[in-house]
């Protein structure tokens, strides 16, 4: 009786029975990670301003702040 109970749970139930870190993870497991990722590029880093252009570039995905930054930078040179 116990086995056919298990067998029929509902979808529900078993979200139920999960913490809401689990749950979060199951969202966020495609996710990409807003680590920076080493980029090749055909140019050889030769026209950038490096520190090191033997070391690859890096990029990341825009943050929040970033966004907000590059906003108030366009509204100052509206303004003037």
């Amino acid at each position: 009786m116990i086995e056919q109970e298990t067998k029929t749970q509902k979808p529900e139930d078993k979200l139920n029975k999960q913490t809401e870190k689990q749950i979060l993870a199951t969202l966020l497991k495609n996710v990409p990670s807003n680590d920076a990722v080493p980029v090749s590029v055909p140019s050889k880093n030769r026209f950038y301003n490096l520190i090191d252009s033997a070391k690859p570039i890096s990029l990341r995905p825009m943050t929040f702040d970033d966004e907000r930054l590059c906003c108030q930078r366009r509204m100052l040179t509206k303004m003037y």
